[in-house]
């Protein structure tokens, strides 16, 4: 269900976000391969509000999809300073169960 959601993308919304330091303040879990947010810092929660929620499907960074937990830490670990644009699908409630990663992907 996670990796036709991605594949599909319906319903994909768009997060700006700024990297000021190595992190967005956002850990992900690795959930069936798809990239989830398992919970997001403190020190990020202010900037981010309610737009990104523990349980988002992280789909796309800067309008590039990526179909693996692997392949969305590496760009956000590689990117620069600056402006970054996540694209976000939220799991209906069935498919995305209470995060349980079977990898630590806190994200740099």
């Amino acid at each position: 269900v996670l990796h036709r959601l991605v594949q599909h993308g319906d319903g994909e919304r768009r997060v700006r976000l700024e990297k000021r330091s190595r992190s967005i303040g956002l850990d992900l879990c690795n959930e069936r391969g798809v990239a989830l947010v398992r919970s997001i810092h403190r020190s990020a929660a202010a900037a981010i509000g309610d737009e990104i929620r523990p349980g988002d499907v992280v789909r796309s960074v800067d309008g590039q999809v990526y179909f693996t937990c692997e392949a969305v830490v590496e760009v956000l670990r590689s990117h620069r300073k600056g402006e970054i644009s996540l694209g976000l699908l939220r799991a209906p409630a069935a498919a995305s169960p209470p995060p349980e990663p079977s990898a630590d992907w806190s994200e740099a």
